[in-house]
């Protein structure tokens, strides 16, 4: 079983490619082929980690304070991958609606709500680092 750093490391390199067969489309040197294989390849790295993500469990014997900073941290990882998915789709359907700009405005809502669960995520991990008294260099290698 791969690790959830893993996993991301994969889901961030299929939604990049993911990007950059999007702007092949848009600029006309692309295929839509192409862009729907490798939506479906990044969907299915995000279901993966998704999956792995909603095992997570807090161990109970944190205190209070951490366990609810880790449960901040665990809910805003799994809607990240859900939303990533919905931004995907969102692009898709502007591809083949490029004249609806209400499509365009809700990627762009998409990408500043997973921007966000990421801060989320980071913030809580160090804060719950902190607060059990990890080093840097430890909260800095749970955040990769």
């Amino acid at each position: 079983m791969k690790s959830i750093t893993s996993l991301e490391k994969d889901v961030t390199n299929e939604v990049k490619e993911f990007e950059r067969q999007v702007q092949l489309v848009k600029d006309g040197t692309g295929n839509n082929k192409d862009l729907y294989d490798q939506e479906s390849y990044a969907r299915a790295a995000a279901s993966e980690a998704n999956s792995l993500i909603w095992d997570l469990q807090i161990p109970s014997n944190l205190p209070k304070d951490v366990k609810k900073d880790l449960e901040n941290a665990l809910a805003s990882a799994r809607d990240v991958y859900l939303v990533r998915g919905l931004a995907m789709e969102s692009t898709i359907k502007s591809i083949e609606n490029p004249k609806d700009m209400s499509l365009q405005f809700e990627f762009q809502r998409y990408n500043k709500t997973v921007d966000n669960d990421v801060s989320i995520i980071t913030s809580s991990i160090i804060a719950a680092g902190q607060k059990l008294k990890l080093t840097p260099d430890e909260i800095n290698a749970l955040l990769h």
